[in-house]
């Protein structure tokens, strides 16, 4: 099974990407096969364990079935695979509210573009934590 991690983290930034996306996460992630792949400001893309302690503290966990899903389970995991290492894109996360410019960055990526390209969404880079309310409203 595939699970999207959505967080509500209480820092700065977190409050400000809240207020400009209108959302009340601020972060994503994918869990998959014990593993959360995620983008964030400090490591960029990554893959790293998670505790069911810190999932239960801080995580909404949402399951995905595969007819929400476009992208296969090998496939998605491939694709978060490839970028692990690439940078955190600060400058998408704010100016794809702004511009509606067709834009992406392959080797840069902010944490809800990371997951909806990693699932297959067409125009990841305008994903933001509302966006993934409005998707997932029935669920969460």
């Amino acid at each position: 099974m595939i699970y999207i991690g959505l967080k509500r983290g209480t820092g700065f930034y977190s409050w400000l990407i809240r207020l400009w996306t209108r959302s009340k996460y601020s972060h994503a992630g994918i869990l998959l096969d014990g593993m959360m792949y995620e983008a964030t400001a400090k490591h960029g893309v990554q893959k790293r364990t998670i505790s069911a302690e810190e999932l239960n503290r801080y995580w909404v966990v949402v399951p995905i079935q595969d007819k929400y899903v476009p992208k296969q389970r090998e496939e998605i995991k491939e694709r978060l695979e490839r970028h692990i290492g690439d940078r955190y894109d600060w400058w998408a996360i704010f100016f794809s509210r702004i511009l509606t410019l067709d834009i992406q960055h392959r080797k840069q990526w902010y944490c809800f573009e990371y997951v909806a390209w990693a699932l297959g969404m067409a125009k990841a880079w305008r994903w933001t934590g509302k966006t993934f309310e409005d998707k997932l409203e029935r669920v969460i």
